[in-house]
């Protein structure tokens, strides 16, 4: 139901209340055009997450974790078979270590660092950079299992 000629997109004030406050004169302004080469050149300014795609490292990080891991499939699956947990810890952590370990270092020769000017050491809180510490962690931890 609508108040006497009043809005019809607003509610109707309740008996008591204060009336609605009128915006401030920038929300009253008209709206303009927007310059979109102004608009392309600061985000071209800006250095974003990722820079470039690079297959090279991407095949060359992908090999050398595929290697990691098929390395410790051997010792994993012979300590599967033993009562000791020691066996098995250190080559599944490894395991787990490794694909970590490639996504990190592709994001950081693909330029995941660069917004370190922007947002500080905050920046290798955030994935894939991220995975570097992590992966890190856990090879020691597999070194310390083992």
């Amino acid at each position: 139901m609508r108040g006497p000629m009043g809005d019809p997109l607003r509610d109707p004030i309740p008996p008591g209340f204060p009336a609605p406050h009128e915006p401030s004169p920038v929300l009253r302004e008209a709206t303009s055009a927007v310059d979109s080469a102004a608009v392309r050149r600061s985000i071209a300014e800006t250095d974003g997450l990722y820079r470039s795609k690079k297959p090279i490292f991407l095949a060359l990080y992908l090999a050398l974790g595929a290697l990691g891991e098929l390395l410790m499939i051997r010792p994993f699956l012979s300590g599967a078979f033993e009562i000791s947990a020691a066996a098995v810890l250190g080559p599944l952590l490894a395991m787990i270590a490794f694909p970590l370990l490639a996504i990190g270092l592709y994001g950081l020769s693909t330029g995941a660092a660069t917004a370190v000017q922007f947002q500080g050491p905050r920046v290798w809180l955030r994935t894939p950079l991220v995975y570097i510490p992590i992966a890190l962690g856990l090879l020691i931890a597999a070194g310390t299992a083992a």
